[in-house]
Order: C-alpha cells, then structure tokens, then sequence
C-alpha cells in the first residue's frame, strides 16, 4: 500500500472512531440487505428518501474496514468492539451495508430486528455487474492482478475473509451468491424479499409497497428520483454467454442453480 493511502486511510479511520463517541447506536435500524451490486444503494436511498428516514448508504470502504471484517470471521474482533468503532454509521434508521450479511447472526442477537429488507438479483446480471465495477472480464480462469484490488474487494470477490484464494474467481463469486441467499432462506422469515429485477420494472410502485409492507409512511415524493444513478452503471449490452464464454457461466448456472430456481431465474 502506498504511503499516501495508508495515512489517508489511517486518517479516516480515526476521523470515524473519534466523531463516533458523540452518536447512539440505534437499537433497532431497519437494515437492508443484498450481495453488492443488487440495487441495494438506490433501493435505499429512495426509501430513505421517501420516508425521510436518516439513513448509511455504506461503511466507509477503506482498508480498515476490510480488515475488521475478516478479523471478525476470525475471531481476532469481537462484535460488540466493531459496533462501538462504527456508532455513527449504527446511528441512523436505515443501515444498508452489504458485508454486513455475513454477520446477520450477530446482529440478530445484537439489535432488535423485527424485519429486514433483502434484495436479490440474478446471480448472472449480478455477477457481470460486479465485475463491470472493477473493470475485469469474465471469461478468464482466475484473476492475476487480485492482489491489486482493495481489501474489501478481496473479500468480496474472493468470498473469504482470510487470505484470498487462488480459486477460479467465476466460482467463488458464485459461492458469495449463494452465501448471502442461503442466509434469506434459512430466515425467511426474518426478511421482506425484494427482487431488483420487479423494481426495475416499475420502481415507485416498489418502494410504496416496501414502505407499507414496513408500516411506514410515504412522506415525500419520489417519482422524479427513481432513475438518479448512485453507482456506476454496468453494461447489459452484452450477453451472459458473450461475457462468460460458456464455461464461466455453466459454473454460475450450476453452483446457484438451486437458489435461481426457488427464486425463479431458471
């Protein structure tokens, strides 16, 4: 890591930690969750938005952040020291982090969650998109320059929160799909499901119905909103097949084949 990043990082970190003494942890956020890249950062802006709820859209994604979440999977970190690091961002009515998912037991036992918000997307788009975002084709057999992307990113498209692997990176981007939608299965009962592809087709219907099914209510109007860009866009012009190449995409088709047919994608 460059010196100039680090300090920056370094800087940030303790920016976050300090300014956080003077914020109460909300003890029960409505939390939104989602692998990255599944519309959760317009989903719930909008919602914020339209309910004028205070809302974290992200942890603020610098190595530290990387770190704290792989030494929590290992046991290095308890939950409750990450909580108090990040009272600010646990502050708001509306927290949307999707590395959070990964501790959903944890925060189950931490917060009063009655529901929360789980957005999903074909694990094809949602793929492609990822890799759109970091700029990487998706036809290779494993990605050289992993070292290169930041430490969230590791985990992300490693799927680990130890030392990335140099596992082909089609296959455990797939595995993190089925990770984060084996956790809505296994409590569904816990979560409204909300798939982006229904929100794409018509986006205020989408967030209204949220907003009832959350009893909440719609106080400001956002229909002029709905198609604001908050994250890059990936390119869907090209075909599954053209951007996998047919080995890449029969391993997404077969590793998350169950979870696509529950949730109708196959």
């Amino acid at each position: 890591m460059e010196f100039k990043q680090y300090l920056k990082d370094n800087l940030f970190y303790y920016y976050i930690y300090y300014s956080g003494i003077f914020y109460k942890v909300n003890e029960n956020p409505l939390f939104i969750f989602g692998n990255q890249k599944s519309g959760t950062s317009i989903i719930a802006s909008l919602l914020a938005e339209a309910t004028g709820k205070s809302l974290t859209l992200d942890f603020r994604p610098t190595y530290h952040f990387g770190k704290e979440i792989m030494n929590i999977s290992q046991g290095k970190m308890d939950f409750q020291s990450f909580l108090l690091k990040h009272k600010k961002e646990f502050s708001k009515e509306i927290v949307k982090e999707p590395n959070l998912m990964i501790f959903y037991d944890l925060l189950k036992d931490t917060f009063h969650i009655k529901k929360s918000l789980f957005i999903v997307r074909d694990p094809r788009d949602n793929i492609r998109s990822i890799l759109n975002r970091l700029s990487l084709s998706g036809n290779r057999k494993d990605i050289s320059s992993f070292s290169n992307l930041s430490k969230l990113w590791q985990i992300i498209v490693g799927n680990n929160e130890e030392e990335p692997t140099g596992e082909n990176y089609i296959i455990k981007l797939s595995e993190r799909w089925n990770r984060f939608t084996n956790i809505y299965f296994r409590n569904k009962e816990d979560f409204i499901l909300l798939k982006y592809e229904d929100f794409r087709d018509d986006k205020v219907y989408s967030i209204k119905s949220i907003i009832e099914q959350f009893e909440l209510k719609y106080s400001n109007d956002i229909s002029l909103k709905v198609d604001k860009q908050i994250q890059h866009k990936g390119d869907n012009s090209v075909s599954y097949l053209n951007f996998f190449g047919k080995e890449n995409l029969q391993i997404i088709n077969k590793i998350c084949e169950d979870g696509m047919k529950l949730l109708q994608y196959l």
